[in-house]
């Protein structure tokens, strides 16, 4: 990845301006401080132009043009160029960049008169190509997929993250190590069953580089919550408590549904979010006689 600009130079150094103003006013008499003072050029430019004029001259005049000099690899500068007295000059330059990343550089412009100093700072984004990860795990559980996140640069990042969908968690902020390869822990747990897309956002806090990730999750059939055994004789009644949880914000309706028809219960109960209720159960066997064990499975539905 490379691209070209320009940098513009002005003509007049203000830096180099003000010290020599600065110069000559420490070599000024008092008397000509006050004359200044009251003429109102104590701080023009003529005083400048009287410091440089007390000056040694030069053998050589190459006041007209700066050498240059560039501490980055990353940046083509020309050697020389030549700056107009009274427009200035556009100093061009090519960027070549190895990846992704922070690069900075210090550029140099000299000549027998005038030293200026230029810094330089580029930090190149990675394509906004958006990746996807695949997630699946039963209602009420959870899966935990870590992220590679690569930092090719010399600099540590600070990310902050942000995430979009219901069944998806993970940190608010992580350290991406330089010269490294970090892991982003991301947790998928439905709450129910189907497809739950969201989206993960990942930022440099420094620079503002975005890394996005397409999310698609599938919540799948429920695991039993605890395996139940009751015992009891026949024409007689056995009860047993569970717990519900609403693991939702919102109040909601849950419906029983059994597949043993010697099990009882209320046909729907209504959670509050956040809570767990009690729910009773009672077995009741009539004189039926079974020749092989019977085996019985129960669930709950979110309407």
């Amino acid at each position: 990845m490379s691209w070209k600009e320009r940098l513009e130079i002005p003509a007049e150094n203000p830096q180099k301006m003000e010290a020599l103003i600065e110069t000559a006013q420490h070599r000024m008499s008092e008397t000509e401080i006050r004359r200044r003072k009251l003429t109102g050029t104590l701080a023009s430019a003529s005083v400048a132009c009287l410091e440089q004029v007390n000056k040694e001259p030069n053998k050589t005049d190459d006041t007209g043009y700066f050498k240059v000099h560039c501490n980055s690899k990353h940046f083509v500068f020309p050697d020389r160029i030549t700056c107009h007295p009274a427009n200035g000059a556009k100093l061009p330059f090519t960027f070549q960049a190895d990846g992704q990343g922070f690069y900075p550089a210090k550029v140099v412009l000299v000549n027998s008169a005038d030293i200026r100093v230029y810094e330089l700072e580029v930090t190149c984004t990675p394509s906004t190509t958006q990746a996807e990860i695949l997630f699946s795990a039963p209602t009420m559980q959870s899966v935990v997929q870590e992220i590679p996140i690569i930092n090719e640069t010399q600099h540590d990042w600070n990310l902050s993250a942000v995430i979009q969908g219901d069944a998806y968690l993970g940190p608010p902020t992580m350290l991406g190590k330089s010269s490294s390869t970090s892991l982003y822990p991301l947790m998928f747990k439905p709450l129910y069953q189907g497809e739950i897309e969201g989206e993960l956002t990942l930022t440099n806090v420094a620079n503002g580089t975005v890394h996005k990730f397409k999310l698609s999750g599938t919540g799948l059939k429920p695991l039993p919550q605890e395996t139940v055994t009751l015992r009891c004789h026949a024409r007689q009644k056995s009860s047993h408590t569970v717990y519900v949880h609403n693991p939702s914000e919102r109040r909601k309706t849950f419906q029983a549904y059994t597949d043993l028809d010697c099990i009882v219960g209320l046909h729907e109960i209504s959670i509050e979010g956040g809570i767990s209720v009690p729910y009773e159960i009672t077995a009741y066997l009539s004189n039926r006689v079974f020749t092989r064990e019977s085996s019985a499975s129960s669930r709950l539905k979110v309407l």
